[in-house]
């Protein structure tokens, strides 16, 4: 009779079965691009790089599913992320084209899609972006592998956190386009935030308050975020990220970004005292007439402050 562990290694087995068989097909479809006999070749290989690609999508759509109920999943997710980009090497196709991004030939000429098909590099082309046939197509492999050697999946809710998943204290690996990602999404949801407030009429309902209140908790939260981000010197924990971080090691950040403005100053110090915690200076914010968040000065000094950081951006 099985053993509930036989079970699960027989499951295992069957899992990772189907996913070679996957892996294989990929492989196949990829060898029908080649060989490079140019004298004999093929009528289109281009349709057969299409289909490569419409394998690769597929396969890394089951990992993206998996992402969202497994941290493990989204974690390594995390690890291959310049690859993870490059997978979504048709999207501007289905969402909004470009065109300035994509390289010219010649003056005039831009390339919208192609295949290079030669001995040292053959590669995909898609507008601006590349996908290298040897070694952009093994990183792949080598993730799809490490991700179905994580099974069985685990729901969030079966992973339990204790106490001591919290006081983790040593450096967490992170790459430098990891990071950039977290900045790049603290600068959206802020720009978002102003854009927002600044075409949110002023509310009636309940409802329309609260989504309005949503909106000014949102510019406390990010525009405090950023403004440590780019003003803090220190570190107040090892994992925290300044500007600092993102800067070539020859540029003291310190030195060259604008100075802090007073509007800039009370604003972090207003979402300190009247959003981050429950505290009576929201009784005195509001008796002394200041509650109300002028968005469209944040915005305008918080730009300076995000165009000069992005001119000295690795």
């Amino acid at each position: 009779m099985l053993t509930e562990k036989d079970k699960k290694e027989i499951a295992k087995n069957i899992y990772i079965s189907g996913i070679n068989s996957k892996l294989g097909r990929l492989e196949f479809q990829r060898s029908r691009i080649f060989p490079f006999d140019y004298k004999n070749l093929k009528a289109n290989p281009g349709h057969d790089a299409d289909f490569y690609m419409v394998l690769l999508r597929r396969l890394y759509r089951e990992v993206e599913e998996l992402s969202k109920i497994d941290s493990r999943v989204a974690n390594l997710k995390g690890t291959y992320g310049k690859t993870v980009k490059k997978l979504k090497i048709r999207d501007h196709y289905e969402h909004k084209i470009n065109y300035d991004e994509f390289p010219e030939t010649s003056p005039g000429i831009k390339i919208s899609c192609g295949l290079v098909l030669n001995e040292t590099n053959p590669h995909i082309i898609s507008g601006q972006y590349k996908w290298f046939l040897n070694k952009d197509h093994e990183k792949f492999i080598k993730f799809i592998k490490e991700v179905s050697n994580l099974y069985p999946f685990k729901k969030q809710n079966d992973q339990m956190i204790n106490n001591d998943y919290w006081k983790y204290n040593k450096i967490i690996p992170a790459t430098l386009e990891e990071k950039k990602e977290l900045f790049k999404y603290e600068n959206w949801m802020f720009c978002q935030t102003c854009k927002q407030l600044r075409l949110t009429p002023k509310p009636k309902t309940n409802f329309e308050k609260f989504k309005y209140n949503l909106l000014v908790e949102s510019l406390a939260m990010h525009c405090r975020i950023l403004i440590d981000f780019f003003y803090n010197d220190k570190k107040n924990n090892k994992n925290d990220l300044i500007a600092q971080d993102m800067l070539l090691k020859d540029k003291n950040w310190k030195k060259i970004r604008p100075k802090l403005t007073n509007i800039l100053k009370n604003a972090k110090e207003k979402a300190s005292k009247q959003s981050a915690h429950l505290s009576s200076w929201r009784i005195k914010i509001e008796k002394d007439g200041i509650k109300k968040w002028n968005f469209v000065k944040i915005f305008n000094d918080m730009q300076i402050v995000i165009k000069k950081f992005k001119s000295y951006e690795k």
